[in-house]
């Protein structure tokens, strides 16, 4: 009995219907994996909202100081949270490996051949330079920390006023609704009420800075923007004092309590409609 095999045709319906079932089947794994990169990102920040907590408590209930060098904030949780010797690690690759790697956003990758600090949406932050460089995702709530170097000024126009500084209050006692850790493009940031949304766009371009410039002509006014990213889907996740992490909009940054007189803005001024 001669065998019969497929026809042309056959095989060309067969393969349509595949690349049907393909092109409906992909957008859902990847809305699949985005949802689990964000699971995995809350539960980064839940273990290191953790680790903030335990400092503090062997910390007299104080916050550690913007120090920017080998003892920053997160060199200063990671012993808390079963790396001993991650501030000792000169090998260039802290934050990349072992416990701590949990300072890396899922979304993220590492670019060990950039030259610049600053990550984006889609790339860690570096800091620090030559064997000494540490990579993550996240950024801290500045105002929670002590400042150490003066940064700060008494008039209300200064760019970090120190009326909004939360340093004069123990820790466990700066109300739960306060975040400390955010998806960043920086280690940190002094997010003000009164911020516009950067018109560079939302994949870190307008990442804010300390002083205008033709660049950055609203100088502090910006610095939402570090945190103000497209990572998870127009959301960023972010943890809170109180121990608690949650998925949060853009546009509701600006509802959150950053510092003592911050003003909720429900608009915030966003000339180029990116939060619409």
């Amino acid at each position: 009995m001669k065998r019969r095999g497929f026809t042309l045709i056959e095989l060309l319906v067969v393969i349509s219907i595949i690349a049907l079932l393909v092109s409906i089947l992909m957008p859902a794994l990847s809305k699949a994996r985005a949802t689990a990169q964000a699971t995995v990102c809350l539960s980064n920040q839940r273990q290191m909202v953790t680790g903030f907590k335990l400092y503090t408590n062997d910390s007299d209930g104080k916050m550690m100081g913007m120090e920017y060098g080998a003892n920053y904030w997160f060199n200063k949780i990671a012993p808390y949270l079963g790396d001993k010797d991650f501030q000792n690690n000169t090998g260039g690759v802290q934050g990349t490996e072992g416990v701590m790697k949990i300072g890396i956003c899922p979304t993220t990758k590492v670019d060990a051949n950039r030259n610049i600090g600053t990550g984006t949406n889609k790339l860690t932050w570096q800091f620090g330079s030559g064997t000494a460089k540490t990579y993550g995702s996240y950024g801290v709530n500045s105002y929670l920390l002590e400042d150490i170097y003066g940064w700060s000024r008494g008039s209300s126009s200064a760019e970090t006023p120190v009326a909004n500084f939360f340093n004069s209050k123990s820790y466990d006692t700066v109300k739960g609704e306060v975040p400390v850790i955010c998806d960043s493009i920086w280690v940190d940031s002094w997010p003000d009420g009164s911020g516009v949304v950067p018109t560079g766009g939302l994949d870190g371009s307008g990442w804010g800075t300390s002083t205008t410039s033709p660049s950055f002509p609203h100088g502090r006014l910006y610095f939402m923007g570090r945190f103000c990213i497209d990572r998870h889907g127009s959301n960023v996740n972010v943890g809170f004092v109180d121990g608690h992490v949650e998925k949060v909009a853009l546009k509701g940054l600006w509802m959150l309590k950053w510092h003592k007189r911050f003003l909720r803005n429900a608009e915030p001024t966003d000339s180029k409609g990116f939060l619409r």
